[in-house]
């Protein structure tokens, strides 16, 4: 706590009676895909996008069982998450496309 309290961090200690264990699951499923170099099909596509807020996503709905295989066919095309690695390869100057596994 003393650390936070140095640096000027807002924090809150929470027990696991308060969390919402879906909200957490939910969470956790999501920022292991934070990285686009883990991004390798239309699931972990969305999982990405949620992840790094460019597909916006309340509390509520977060709280809820997520079905991210039915989310990335309803929101995404084959073309999308094909341009989402090609365009990342291109940043890092390796050849395109070889950020498909």
């Amino acid at each position: 706590m003393e650390y936070w309290i140095r640096h000027g961090v807002k924090y809150k200690i929470i027990f696991s009676s308060e969390v919402n264990s879906m909200l957490a699951e939910n969470i956790y499923r999501v920022t292991r895909y934070f990285d686009i170099n883990d991004v390798f099909d239309a699931t972990s596509a969305m999982k990405h996008l949620i992840a790094t807020k460019k597909f916006p996503m309340n509390k509520d709905e977060l709280s809820q069982r997520l079905n991210f295989s039915a989310m990335a066919e309803a929101n995404l095309t084959s073309s999308d998450v094909n341009k989402m690695i090609v365009d990342h390869s291109d940043d890092f100057g390796t050849f395109p496309g070889s950020g498909l596994s």
